[in-house]
C-alpha cells in the first residue's frame, strides 16, 4: 500500500535498515561500554579497533551517499544533472574523514569520527529535503548517529580528562 510519505510502500525496506542499523551500533555501544569499564591495558587496542569500525562505517555511509547522487541522475531537468555529480563527489568525504582518523593517534582519531559522523549526517539530511533520500532515512540517520555521537563523545570526553 502506498502513502503519500512512502512510508508504507517502503516499510519492510525501512524496517530492514533499522535492523541492520541497530545491529551497526553494537560495536560503538560494546566498545564504549568496555573503554569505561576495563582495565588500562586493554584501552589503545579497544580505541584502535573502535576508530577502524568507525572509519568503515563511515565510508559506507558515504557509499550510500553515492547510491542516491547515481539514482537521482536518472530524474530530468537541470537539478537532476547539477545535484547528482554534488552527491557523488561528496560521497567520498566520509571515507577521507575516516581515513584521516585512522591515521590521527587517540584521542584525536576520536574527534576526527566525531566530526565526520556529524558532518555525514548534515548532509543526509540535505539530501533528504532535496527529494534525493528516502522519507524514512532521516529519521533512521538522526537515531543511529546520535547513539554514535554518545558513544564517541563518552569515549573522547574519558581521553582528554
Amino acid at each position: 500500500m502506498a502513502t503519500g510519505n512512502g512510508i508504507a510502500m517502503h516499510a519492510p525496506l525501512c524496517g530492514l535498515a533499522a535492523l541492520f542499523g541497530a545491529a551497526g551500533l553494537l560495536p560503538f555501544i560494546t566498545s564504549a561500554v568496555l573503554i569505561w569499564a576495563s582495565p588500562l591495558t586493554l584501552e589503545p587496542f579497544l580505541i584502535t579497533a573502535l576508530t577502524a569500525y568507525g572509519a568503515c562505517i563511515l565510508a559506507y555511509l558515504g557509499g550510500i551517499a553515492w547510491g542516491f547522487g547515481a539514482s537521482a541522475s536518472d530524474r530530468q531537468g537541470a537539478y537532476s544533472t547539477v545535484m547528482p555529480m554534488f552527491v557523488i563527489a561528496w560521497s567520498n568525504c566520509p571515507a577521507l574523514i575516516g581515513f584521516a582518523a585512522l591515521v590521527t593517534p587517540p584521542p584525536w582519531s576520536l574527534a576526527i569520527l566525531l566530526f565526520g559522523y556529524v558532518l555525514t549526517l548534515t548532509a543526509d539530511l540535505a539530501l533528504a529535503r532535496h527529494g534525493i533520500a528516502p522519507n524514512w532515512f532521516p529519521n533512521l540517520r538522526v537515531t543511529l548517529t546520535g547513539f554514535v555521537v554518545i558513544c564517541l563523545a563518552s569515549i573522547l570526553a574519558r581521553e582528554l580528562r
